[in-house]
């Protein structure tokens, strides 16, 4: 199953947002023991820092998903409820934590 990550990463180091991601995937291999869970990787690592750009980047990136992990938080975060409601706009299945 492809999972895409929604989460709060403003004011995280690289590092805090990585842990937490694998911990979500932990989660995710209990929560569906019969499925191979590979967590799509929605992090731009190029130079550009421009948040709207960005915000497309993991928007095309959500499209390929199975599943739409929505992180604790994600509430209080501008791009997580742009993608909730891509989400809920479009039909994808997600899943809140």
């Amino acid at each position: 199953m492809k999972v895409f990550i929604s989460m709060p990463m403003n004011g995280k180091t690289i590092e805090e947002i990585l842990a937490r991601r694998e911990e979500i995937t932990e989660d995710l291999r209990r929560r569906f023991p019969n499925d191979t869970i590979n967590v799509i990787d929605s992090i731009y690592h190029g130079e550009k820092t421009d948040p709207v750009w960005c915000l497309g980047y993991s928007i095309t990136t959500m499209n390929d998903a199975d599943l739409v992990v929505f992180d604790k938080g994600w509430r209080k975060a501008r791009g997580c409820k742009i993608e909730y409601d891509v989400c809920a706009y479009y039909g994808f299945r997600f899943l809140e934590l």
